[in-house]
C-alpha cells in the first residue's frame, strides 16, 4: 500500500506534470521538470498534511459490540443444584487508535470513493451499452459509389471543423481563456477525433473487412458478458449491501469454491477487476459526452505518455476503493482474512471515513440509473460546429 500511495501522490503526478509541460520549443529540460516538481511536491504535502492532522485528531475506530453481564441467584449452600444465573445484555462501543497504516489506507479509499462513485456508477451501464453497440454498428461491406459519397461527406465536414479550429486558434491568440472558451476546444478535440474514427471505419468497410466479423462478435461477447457483471453487481448491492436480505453473490463463490478452491478466487477477481475498467470506461464516457474535463483515450498504436499516465493514476486511485468496496461486498465469503479486518472491522467504523466508505454505495445505484436513461436518451453528444455556445 506505501508503494500505490507513492505512485499515486509522487511518481504519476510527476509523470503527468512533465509530459504535459512537453514543449517543441523548448530550450532546456527543466523547463519540464520544474512544473512538474512544483505540482508534485505541492500534492504530495497536501495529501500528507491532510492524512497527518485527520490521524492525530479522529483516527480512532468506534468498534460495536454486545455486553453480557451475568448475576447468580441467591440460594442456600445446600441447594447449588438449583443456582440460576440472571444474565443482561446491552450494546456498547469499544474506540480504538489505528495505526498509520490503516488510516492511510481508509483515506486513500475515502479518496477514490469521489471517483468510483460517479465513473463506476456510469460505466456499470456503459460498458456492455458501448460494446454490444460496436457489434450493432460494426463496419459493413459498401460500394465504392457509397464510398466516395461518404467522403465527400466527410471533407465538408472536416471543413467545418476547420473553420472552427481557425477560429478557436484566434480566440486563443488573443488570451481567452475562460471555462466556456476551454469546454469549447475540448468539443472540438472530441469532434475531430470522432471524425477520424468514422472515416476509419469507412476505409475498412470500402477496403477491408477480414477480420472485422469476429472483432464484432467478441465486442458482442465482452458486452453480454458484461451486462451479466453489471446486474449481478447491483443486484448484489441492493439485495446484501443494502437491505441485507441474501448475501447472493457471497453464496455463489463459495460454492464455487466448493467445487474447485480456486474458482471462487477468479470469480472473486472477476468482479473486482471489472469495477476498475468500469472506472476507465465511466471517466471516458463522461469526458466525452459532457466535456467538463481533458479526455485521454488509449488505442492501439496511438496513445500519448499523458494518457497511460492519466489512465494509471485513475486506476490507482480507484484500485484501493474497489478493494475497500469487494471486501464489504463479499465478507461472508473474504472472512476471517486480513483485508476483511482492515476495512470491514477497522476501516468501515472511522470516524468521518465511516459515512464515505459505507453510504457513497448508494449514489452508485443513483447514478448507474440516471446513465441508463442518458445512454438510451442521448447515446452520443451531438454538438453544432456553427453555434457560438458550442463547438
Amino acid at each position: 500500500m506505501y508503494c500505490v500511495a507513492g505512485f499515486t501522490f509522487l511518481i504519476v503526478p510527476f509523470a503527468i506534470m512533465y509530459y504535459e509541460a512537453q514543449d517543441p520549443d523548448q530550450t532546456s529540460i527543466w523547463n519540464q521538470i520544474k512544473p512538474a516538481l512544483i505540482y508534485t511536491v505541492i500534492t504530495f504535502l497536501i495529501f500528507v498534511i491532510l492524512l497527518i492532522s485527520l490521524w492525530l485528531s479522529v483516527g480512532v475506530a468506534d468498534i460495536p459490540y454486545t455486553l453480557y453481564t451475568t448475576q447468580p441467584s441467591l440460594c442456600l449452600p445446600t441447594d447449588l443444584v438449583k443456582l440460576v444465573y440472571y444474565q443482561d445484555t446491552s450494546s456498547a462501543t469499544l474506540s480504538i487508535a489505528v495505526s498509520f497504516f490503516v488510516y492511510m489506507v481508509s483515506l486513500m479509499s475515502a479518496f477514490g470513493w469521489i471517483l468510483f462513485f460517479a465513473f463506476g456508477g456510469v460505466g456499470l451501464v456503459a460498458f456492455p451499452i458501448d460494446f454490444i453497440s460496436a457489434f450493432k454498428n460494426r463496419p459493413k461491406s459498401i460500394t465504392g459509389a457509397e464510398f466516395a459519397s461518404e467522403k465527400i461527406n466527410i471533407s465538408k465536414e472536416a471543413e467545418k471543423l476547420i473553420q472552427v479550429g481557425k477560429k478557436l486558434d484566434e480566440d486563443t491568440s488573443k488570451g481567452k481563456s475562460s471555462r466556456k472558451h476551454r469546454k469549447k476546444v475540448q468539443a472540438f478535440k472530441q469532434e475531430s477525433a470522432a471524425l477520424e474514427k468514422y472515416y476509419e471505419k469507412l476505409v475498412i468497410s470500402a477496403q477491408n473487412m477480414h477480420g472485422q466479423l469476429l472483432k464484432a462478435i467478441g465486442c458482442l461477447i465482452l458486452g453480454v458478458i458484461g451486462g451479466v457483471l453489471s446486474i449481478c453487481w447491483l443486484l448484489h448491492i441492493i439485495l446484501n449491501n443494502a437491505a441485507k436480505v441474501t448475501p447472493f453473490l457471497n453464496n455463489m463463490f463459495i460454492a464455487m469454491d466448493s467445487a474447485f478452491a480456486l474458482f471462487g478466487v477468479l470469480a472473486y477477481a472477476l468482479f473486482a477487476f471489472y469495477l476498475l475498467w468500469c472506472v476507465v470506461k465511466g471517466c471516458s464516457k463522461v469526458g466525452m459526452n459532457l466535456v467538463i474535463f481533458t479526455v485521454y483515450p488509449m488505442e492501439v498504436n496511438n496513445t500519448l505518455m499523458n494518457a497511460f499516465c492519466f489512465n494509471t493514476l485513475l486506476i490507482l486511485i480507484c484500485s484501493v476503493t474497489v478493494v475497500q468496496f469487494c471486501a464489504n461486498s463479499f465478507s461472508d465469503y473474504a472472512a476471517n482474512t486480513a483485508v476483511n479486518t482492515l476495512f470491514t472491522t477497522y476501516a468501515s467504523r472511522l470516524k468521518g471515513i465511516k459515512y464515505v466508505l459505507i453510504y457513497l454505495q448508494y449514489p452508485l445505484l443513483g447514478v448507474a440509473a440516471l446513465s441508463l436513461l442518458w445512454l438510451l436518451i442521448c447515446p452520443k453528444r451531438k454538438v453544432d460546429p456553427d453555434s457560438d455556445d458550442d463547438y
